[in-house]
């Protein structure tokens, strides 16, 4: 799952991006970060700077103890947000939206998904 930046600290974030960067003179910086339910509260587990090296290699730091005390943060910046997952193992596909209010999931719902083939419209 993947949660604009702007619900966590951007600063920070820009900051360690930054330094990582210079010190290491990276090409390029991204980064893509990792999430948990747990006990129906969202948690932050991973934010991970991914960097192009000179000669093209790829290096990745977890750097969520650069920028919160801890493993894992708790998310309830996260005022709202739905997430919808595709069940692909299940005999009939569904998605599964969760709906988190607050850091904390407040709803649940299972659908029935249908791909659309485009070639056929």
């Amino acid at each position: 799952m993947h949660i604009p930046p702007a619900y966590y600290e951007v600063t920070s974030m820009e900051t360690v991006i930054k330094s990582i960067k210079s010190k290491n003179s990276y090409n390029d910086c991204t980064f893509e970060t990792t999430w948990t339910i747990e006990n129906e509260n969202l948690f932050l587990t991973e934010v991970n700077i991914i960097a192009l090296n000179k000669d093209d290699s790829i290096t990745s730091y977890n750097i969520i103890k650069d920028l919160f005390e801890g493993e894992k943060v708790k998310v309830t910046w996260v005022k709202e947000h739905t997430i919808s997952i595709v069940c692909k193992d299940e005999d009939n596909p569904m998605k599964l939206h969760i709906t988190i209010y607050n850091g904390v999931v407040i709803n649940e719902e299972k659908r029935s998904y249908r791909k659309i083939n485009k070639s056929n419209h």
